[in-house]
């Protein structure tokens, strides 16, 4: 639960978790993370001595972005790392691209998606309001300021102010 609860309000860029935890496993954990709107977005490794085929595929099938069976080589698991958070950066700037042009034509596949979207709507209907600002986006969102802005800035590599004035230029043109 402690796990959980630091990563609602520190909103880490990845977390490493292993298996087998006290009071909540970490596949337990990881599919809380995966489910919240606040957290879905963080990276999620799992690190464990559980080697078997069966728990692999149930580690990964609750939302981990990898399954690392120990012992590993600390170089491996930075790489990975590294690897996991380009990644994450890479896809969500391709989204937010597609959907700050035509957001009604993105198929909605995941909790950030849907997100983004909601987000992006938000803005055009209020796009004339020249006092539109962040903190009216993260009460729309229903987060507070701080994990609104780590989100949005995960998901699309720009601060919310960048943003809003994006999907304004997109308006305009």
């Amino acid at each position: 639960m402690i796990a959980l609860e630091l990563a609602k309000k520190e909103n880490p860029d990845i977390i490493l978790s292993d298996i087998l935890m006290p009071e909540m496993d970490g596949k337990q954990l990881c599919q809380q993370i995966k489910q919240d709107m606040q957290t879905c977005h963080i990276p999620f490794i799992m690190i464990t001595a559980l080697t078997s085929e069966i728990n692999q595929m149930e580690g990964l099938a609750v939302g981990s972005d990898d399954y690392i069976v120990k012992p590993f080589s600390p170089e491996i698991l930075k790489i990975k790392i590294k690897n996991a958070l380009k990644s994450r950066s890479l896809i969500s700037r391709h989204q937010t691209t597609l959907s700050a042009m035509k957001p009604e034509e993105v198929t909605v596949e995941d909790k950030d998606t849907a997100f983004l979207l909601d987000v992006i709507e938000y803005i055009k209907a209020n796009v004339s309001e020249p006092d539109l600002k962040v903190d009216d986006l993260s009460q729309n969102s229903g987060m507070s300021r701080t994990p609104f802005f780590k989100k949005i800035k995960s998901l699309t590599g720009m601060t919310p102010n960048d943003f809003i004035r994006n999907i304004r230029l997109n308006q305009a043109a």
